[in-house]
């Protein structure tokens, strides 16, 4: 591990000039544990793994296939939340939601014809 890396959102997707290999994502109980996953090109597979504080205790390699299910489910479950949120959302932040949501699951169509 990185260990001087620590979990930090990663700058949005772009237009393709820069690229996220890793992405840190800190456990929602706030316990040090979190969640990597690194984009191995050379592969064609992720590595997503799970750690407490600088010790992996698991990790698994993901086919772009399976990654694009798990894109998927994750956008499912966005979307749900977005959805069931206390707050009312405004017909402009609906408008960008499908927007994302279109986007993200053309992606990953895309993703799918690759494999």
């Amino acid at each position: 591990m990185d260990r001087d890396a620590t979990p930090v959102q990663t700058p949005p997707m772009g237009d393709g000039a820069t690229y996220r290999r890793r992405v840190f994502v800190q456990d929602a109980r706030g316990d040090g544990s979190y969640l990597r996953a690194t984009w191995h090109p050379e592969r064609r597979a992720f590595v997503v793994s799970t750690w407490r504080g600088d010790v992996c205790t698991g990790a698994v390699r993901v086919s772009v296939g399976a990654a694009a299910e798990l894109v998927h489910v994750l956008i499912d479950g966005l979307t749900e939340a977005a959805r069931t949120s206390a707050a009312p959302a405004t017909a402009a932040a609906r408008s960008t939601g499908r927007d994302v949501l279109a986007r993200a699951r053309a992606w990953i169509q895309r993703l799918r014809l690759s494999a």
